[in-house]
């Protein structure tokens, strides 16, 4: 029997909404999809201010227009990196469901890497549950050079956390949510425009510090693989004049981003802004995102780089047909 469900995303920079048909047998069929860039963490983490929740409540109440207008019978809405650090989330939480009549799910960062997951691992195995209005042109061959064994590493870049799994096609072997996400790192490290080569280097120190789990990670399940699952690589693609041609994921050569990489690193937010392809608004925080995703490619001497489609919300849709819960 076919459902209608919506997935909705409080990120602490974009607040997703997805709604899909869902059908036991034929999975999910995308009706409509959109974002809106409500910055959850544009003060900080600590608390959200009024304005903040302002924002959020009167994007969540288009959203509701939105929902009641394709007629969606289940609402599956949580939060993530913001909602888990900030002192007054409850507060937010109770105007959500006074405004719009919904329950908010805050996930751990551990159920949000368990997740992406499974979003991600349907664009590598290429066991389609999900499909947009038309029909999507799959790759014919994997994409990687990867048996069903071989380890792959997933990064996931948001506002408030960054999520690395180490899986390959059966299982995941090692997962971490790491609080440092792209809001947090441009606070602490990019004061200067453009950033200045002191900033890039306390910035990579302190990565070399806190990513120190997962350099033991990887010492134990090798991988020369890299697959992005967030707008930051898909900004990476945009500027690589890259399109997806309706696939679910696609190659992002690493010589194109180390390009874009030395352009972006070099301007400020005013250059940035006027930057072709690049969203307004990721111009402030692109430049954090690109020196992370550097220093994963040259500390663990990644020679494959990969942006996938599908992420948090498509493995909350996998896991909700799968068992009929929202976290698995």
């Amino acid at each position: 029997m076919d459902r209608r469900l919506a997935v909705i995303d409080l990120g602490t920079n974009t607040f997703h909404l997805l709604i899909v048909d869902s059908s036991l047998n034929a999975g999910f069929k995308i009706i409509h999809k959109e974002k809106k860039f409500v910055k959850l963490g544009e003060f900080g983490l600590a608390s959200f201010k009024p304005a903040i929740i302002e924002r959020a409540i009167k994007t969540l109440v288009s959203y509701k227009k939105i929902v009641v207008e394709y007629e969606v019978e289940e609402v599956l809405i949580f939060g993530t990196a913001a909602l888990r650090s900030s002192s007054n989330t409850q507060t937010l939480i109770e105007q959500i469901k006074a405004s719009c009549g919904w329950k908010v799910q805050v996930i751990s960062g551990a159920k949000e890497a368990m997740l992406i997951y499974y979003g991600v691992k349907q664009t590598i195995d290429f066991k389609l549950s999900i499909q947009t209005p038309d029909t999507l042109q799959l790759h014919e061959t994997p994409l990687t050079p990867l048996t069903p064994k071989t380890p792959y590493l997933i990064m996931d870049i948001g506002g408030g956390s960054v999520e690395f799994i180490l899986a390959n096609n059966h299982e995941v072997l090692w997962s971490q949510s790491f609080d440092i996400g792209a809001a947090l790192l441009r606070r602490q490290f990019h004061q200067q425009e453009p950033i200045a080569k002191v900033e890039i280097q306390q910035l990579n120190r302190y990565l070399n510090e806190v990513l120190l789990p997962l350099q033991k990670a990887i010492d134990t399940f090798p991988t020369k693989t890299l697959i992005g699952a967030s707008g930051s690589f898909d900004t990476v693609a945009d500027l690589s004049l890259l399109k997806n041609d309706r696939k679910i994921a696609i190659q992002l050569p690493i010589h194109q981003f180390n390009e874009i990489y030395n352009d972006l690193i070099n301007k400020d937010l005013q250059q940035r802004l006027e930057t072709p392809n690049l969203v307004a608004q990721r111009a402030d925080m692109i430049v954090v995102s690109l020196i992370l995703i550097q220093y994963v490619l040259d500390k663990f001497n990644i020679e494959f780089l990969y942006k996938s489609d599908y992420a948090l919300k498509e493995g909350v849709l996998w896991a909700y047909h799968q068992r009929g819960e929202l976290i698995s």
